[in-house]
């Protein structure tokens, strides 16, 4: 199978794979479905959210990180694009051609919590573990200071 079991010392064995090939759930569903830099990806996005809903077992766990478009790097990149002070066309958050979507930490959960039948639990930066301690601190607490974000959402029954 595409999908190895790993025993990773919880009471349940967890499957990694990719999303799309995971086509129904065990018996009970998952308790978890974890992306990390996936939702920025598909050109169907939604059907990767929809899938992860219909895996999870109400009340079950979403956690999805994905770059933050909403972030002030990303916004000052797009502004010195747009009047010509730099030296590339776009900002970086742009120039990675595989990226299909972009978010905002409000918009990704307005999407999860009127489309998909998520509640969310939190929504923060996802800083670099080689910032500084304060740094770390202030970007989890506030989205907009991280040029990632994370969010962990449940699945309402």
């Amino acid at each position: 199978s595409r999908h190895r079991k790993r025993d990773v010392g919880l009471r349940r064995r967890v499957r990694h794979g990719r999303v799309p090939l995971v086509r129904r759930a065990p018996e009970h569903g998952f308790a978890c479905v974890f992306m990390e830099q996936v939702i920025e990806h598909p050109k169907n996005p939604g059907d990767y959210l929809a899938l992860a809903r219909r895996l999870l077992v109400p009340g079950g766990v979403l956690f999805v990180g994905t770059p933050n478009i909403g972030s002030v790097t990303a916004r000052w990149k797009t502004e010195l694009g747009r009047r010509g002070l730099k030296k590339r066309r776009r900002g970086n958050h742009y120039d990675t051609w595989h990226h299909l979507f972009y978010y905002t930490p409000d918009v990704l959960r307005r999407v999860l919590e009127s489309r998909y039948g998520f509640e969310m639990l939190r929504v923060e930066g996802d800083p670099k573990p080689d910032e500084p301690a304060i740094s770390r601190w202030l970007q989890r607490r506030i989205p907009a200071l991280d040029s990632s974000l994370r969010l962990v959402a449940r699945a309402r029954a």
